[in-house]
């Protein structure tokens, strides 16, 4: 069994008249027998590999500076490595992995960005008897992070930066009507992946492309 025992501490405000609201929380894990996934011979398995800390902070920001207008903001920052790796699970740092990282005391984890942020700005525009407007739009930046146990320097996911949006009309008569589309500037990237390094090769599966949607709802 894999063991976490996590510690927080946080706190919530609400300033300029219930116009800002700021959240913030700093957390700490402790993981004993953290389950990892690894590459031995031509076949992913699922082992203990060690001990592992995971500690960071994150901050969340809701704003309102105009009527209509609402902004939520967040940023987050993760410090995510290994204290203890069983021999069998051991990768020595290489030139052939991420930062020359490998599986060992200090490496970080996978999937584990030091830094994401978000900005989403929403706006809606009343129409009176007629309706409303709601205009939305989604930025996340995420730094690099390792998508394999072992940090392949292939299958790494590089700094990204997504972008959605969507507008949506909602009449008076409980139905609505929404245009959008899902990471907007087409970038493509790894979300997961695996190197079989004793048949010399490595796979992996890439994000979704540019999307398109329209979406009509209704109220009962």
């Amino acid at each position: 069994e894999e063991k976490a025992e996590t510690f927080e501490l946080g706190v919530k405000s609400n300033l300029l008249d219930n116009h800002l609201q700021l959240n913030a929380a700093v957390f700490h894990t402790k993981y004993k027998g953290i389950q990892l996934n690894f590459q031995q011979g031509v076949s992913p398995t699922i082992q203990n590999a060690g001990d592992a800390t995971i500690k960071g902070f994150e901050i969340e920001m809701e704003a309102v500076p105009v009527e209509g207008l609402s902004i939520t903001s967040s940023v987050g920052y993760l410090d995510a490595t290994y204290d203890r790796v069983d021999a069998g699970a051991q990768v020595a740092p290489s030139t052939g992995l991420f930062g020359n990282a490998g599986v060992v005391p200090g490496a970080t984890l996978p999937k584990t960005p030091k830094w994401k942020f978000n900005i989403s700005p929403r706006y809606k525009l009343d129409l009176g008897d007629k309706g409303s407007i709601m205009v939305v739009a989604d930025f996340t930046h995420t730094t690099s992070l390792k998508n394999d146990t072992e940090g392949y320097f292939l299958l790494v996911r590089p700094a990204t930066d997504l972008l959605n949006a969507s507008i949506q009309y909602k009449a008076p008569e409980h139905w609505s009507l929404t245009f959008g589309g899902t990471n907007l500037t087409d970038t493509r990237y790894l979300v997961t992946g695996q190197a079989q390094f004793a048949g010399g090769q490595a796979y992996g599966t890439y994000s979704r492309p540019r999307e398109w949607y329209a979406r009509l709802g209704f109220e009962f």
